[in-house]
């Protein structure tokens, strides 16, 4: 939870006749500092030592990485590792692995460029509470984008790998791809049983391992599953489990259904977040993402 600097206003106004007198309502105002942003944005800053030789001589030197620069190396961290996960399976040529890089670096540019017009509205400025709850929601969704969903369905990443790819290559991402989303499935229904649902602390809607892969292997088939990771596939697979209840339905008996509707119950509270945040359900891919080179 991050602390902001509140001050309290309080309106002034003539008493004309003391039995006239209504009650003054205090105005909350909120500012957010520059420190306040960064952190709430970007996340924490890292500060440490440095060992370097010259000479022969050995020097410790004190160096700090601030909040920004962090986040950029956690996004050029992100795009590396998507690279090398795609090229393992799918062999990208060096024309297609610099395309992708760049539209990464795009999309990094786009963060920061939104960042910086996030900033230039909450910064040194006094908000009230309606302000600061609006702007606060913009902060938490570039604070995921930055950790999490920079490579989502929408990304330049994402639109560049899906036209650049040949025959072969896609059939093979889609392979890997499916094999990436069982195992998120499965995760995400393991999750859910050991979770305490009720009053009697019954964990969760406890499915055998076979239960769990047939019904990841019926969400996957629906083909809704983001492509990239997000903190909130934990209900998106309750939701796309809940989608399909007539064929999840028979895998379960009655204990583990009751238990499972109350997972849903939940998910569907934060059913508008997880459709703001995540991306998700995704859009069809337009035809110029698939067909252009």
């Amino acid at each position: 939870a991050m602390l902001t600097a509140l001050s309290v206003s309080w309106p002034t106004r003539a008493e004309e006749d003391e039995d006239d007198v209504k009650p003054v309502v205090a105005v909350r105002q909120i500012n957010i500092t520059e420190q306040n942003f960064e952190q709430m944005v970007f996340g924490a800053s890292v500060s440490g030592n440095r060992v370097v030789v010259e000479n022969g001589v050995r020097r410790v030197i004190a160096e700090s990485i601030s909040a920004a620069g962090m986040a950029r190396k956690r996004m050029e961290s992100a795009i590396d590792s998507e690279l090398q996960w795609i090229e393992g399976r799918c062999r990208l040529t060096d024309v297609q692995k610099k395309k992708l890089r760049l539209a990464g670096r795009g999309d990094i540019g786009s963060f920061f460029s939104r960042a910086e017009e996030l900033r230039a509205k909450v910064v040194d400025r006094t908000l009230d509470q309606q302000e600061y709850n609006e702007l606060s929601m913009e902060m938490s969704l570039l604070r995921m984008a930055s950790q999490n969903c920079l490579l989502g369905e929408a990304s330049l990443f994402r639109k560049t790998l899906r036209r650049t790819l040949d025959e072969e290559q896609r059939a093979e991402y889609q392979r890997l791809l499916r094999q990436r989303q069982l195992q998120a499935a499965e995760s995400g229904l393991a999750v859910w049983d050991r979770v305490n649902n009720n009053a009697r602390n019954n964990n969760g809607v406890k499915l055998s391992l076979e239960t769990r892969r047939k019904v990841s292997e019926l969400i996957v088939e629906q083909g809704r599953l983001p492509e990239s990771s997000t903190p909130y596939m934990n209900y998106i697979v309750l939701l796309e489990a809940d989608r399909i209840e007539n064929q999840v339905r028979p895998l379960m008996d009655d204990e583990q259904w009751e238990a499972f509707q109350k997972l849903v119950a939940q998910a569907k509270r934060v059913e508008p977040n997880i459709r703001r945040y995540a991306q998700w359900p995704p859009a069809s891919p337009n035809e110029d993402d698939e067909t252009k080179d």
